[in-house]
């Protein structure tokens, strides 16, 4: 009795309340100004939605400001996003095809 008692207990604080858990998406940047990304084929955000991480960025070396080291997204990039926020937010993580 104690011990199922302890279990339900242990299986309700472990839970993950509902909207808190974060998605891996798949998206095509379709405009660049104003920056907006078809998700997985289902659905467009424009950039109120979209939170962009440094590799999406053009990022130079302050140094050395001719070299840059992440260009900024062009339309047809295909992106890895992650839903945050109760879906509320998308965190764009980087391009698929990685550096070039």
């Amino acid at each position: 009795m104690a011990g199922n008692k302890l279990l339900k207990i242990m299986q309700e604080v472990g839970k993950m309340p509902a909207g808190e858990t974060t998605d891996l998406l798949f998206g095509v940047v379709t405009s660049v100004s104003p920056l907006k990304i078809k998700i997985d084929n289902r659905f467009e955000v424009d950039e109120k939605f979209l939170i962009l991480s440094a590799l999406v960025k053009e990022t130079a070396i302050s140094a050395l400001p001719d070299i840059i080291l992440w260009r900024g997204l062009r339309v047809g990039d295909k992106v890895r996003v992650l839903r945050v926020n109760q879906g509320q937010m998308f965190y764009v993580l980087e391009r698929e095809e990685g550096i070039e």
